[in-house]
């Protein structure tokens, strides 16, 4: 199995170290290994969630409550009960597509940006919905 120290994960997702260390502290990643010497030994499965987690993070139309939502699928996805952030996950997509259409955006729309981030989860999204 390969494992990661901090650093290379910070640079596989293209983030700050820091930003790695905030997911654990978050409790947004699964619980991490340590060496004797305290360093950090991730997995695969980390970079994938956090990989998910810069994708969630990504969709402006957090409101309305949706990032406690969102933070609440996180947790659940990282503690590897995935049945579980399956449901988190579709009850979430219910919301952010009902604020998509609170902020006047078209089903079209919606179901454009759904579309380009089946093909390319990380599509911009902003670009997604605004081009006709």
């Amino acid at each position: 199995m390969t494992t990661y120290k901090t650093a290379e994960v910070a640079a596989i997702i293209g983030i700050h170290p820091n930003t790695v260390r905030l997911y654990e502290k978050l409790e947004l990643i699964p619980k991490l290994r340590r060496l004797s010497n305290g360093y950090r030994v991730f997995t695969e499965f980390h970079i994938k969630q956090c990989k998910l987690i810069r994708l969630a993070f990504q969709v402006e139309a957090l409101q309305n409550g949706l990032r406690k939502k969102n933070v609440q699928m996180l947790k659940v996805s990282a503690s590897g009960d995935f049945d579980r952030a399956i449901t988190h996950t579709k009850n979430y997509l219910k919301q952010i597509i009902r604020s998509l259409r609170c902020a006047n955006y078209s089903l079209e729309a919606v179901l454009r940006l759904l579309q380009q981030l089946s093909r390319n989860p990380y599509t911009d999204i902003r670009t997604a919905l605004n081009t006709p």
